[in-house]
């Protein structure tokens, strides 16, 4: 799992703790369907295949939509960033989705793929979702940008993981004074 990946899971996990407090109450009823404070939530997050891409390589996007709330997100509309042609190629589906409702709990998730034409840092714009609750009252909620690098060509192969050279040197400092003392015993016989 990438870094950027344990990071949106991250931020994912303390939004859904925040959101998910409430922090007002009402008894008044809307509809007769609960509480006026009952509204829904979306969490959106979007991920990328990879950080480090090499020029002509597709890049996966993946999106994925949860409400995280108990309470019907109406007529949810999402909004994808359009690309530069100049910048990148796509093979987009995304340009805009709609839905009626997307109840309790629920979720959906879609992805698409770009093509860099050139090496460079990059930013994907977050994906927008626009809704209703049962108020009527417009909500937007939007995921993080995923930023990536292009480069012209493919970075060597890492030979060693920073935990193996731990274990390396760690080993080394503890097995060259059990070698001396040994040896310093057998010369002094």
């Amino acid at each position: 799992m990438s870094v950027l990946m344990k990071r949106i899971a991250l931020i994912s996990i303390i939004l859904l703790v925040l959101l998910s407090t409430s922090f007002s109450a009402s008894a008044a009823p809307i509809y007769g369907h609960g509480p006026a404070n009952k509204k829904a939530t979306l969490m959106v997050q979007k991920w990328i295949s990879s950080d480090d891409i090499v020029l002509g390589q597709s890049i996966k996007v993946h999106v994925n939509i949860t409400n995280i709330a108990n309470a019907y997100a109406y007529n949810p509309t999402i909004s994808e960033p359009v690309f530069t042609p100049v910048t990148v190629k796509t093979k987009a589906n995304y340009t805009k989705y709609n839905w009626v409702r997307l109840g309790k709990g629920a979720s959906f998730s879609y992805t698409y793929q770009i093509t860099p034409k050139v090496a460079g840092q990059f930013t994907v714009l977050p994906t927008v979702v626009d809704f209703f609750n049962a108020n009527h009252t417009k909500i937007t909620s939007q995921s993080s940008y995923a930023p990536f690098t292009v480069s012209k060509e493919a970075a060597p192969p890492e030979t060693t993981t920073v935990w193996q050279t731990i274990f390396w040197y760690s080993f080394a400092f503890v097995m060259i004074p059990v070698v001396l003392f040994i040896g310093h015993k057998i010369v002094t016989r």
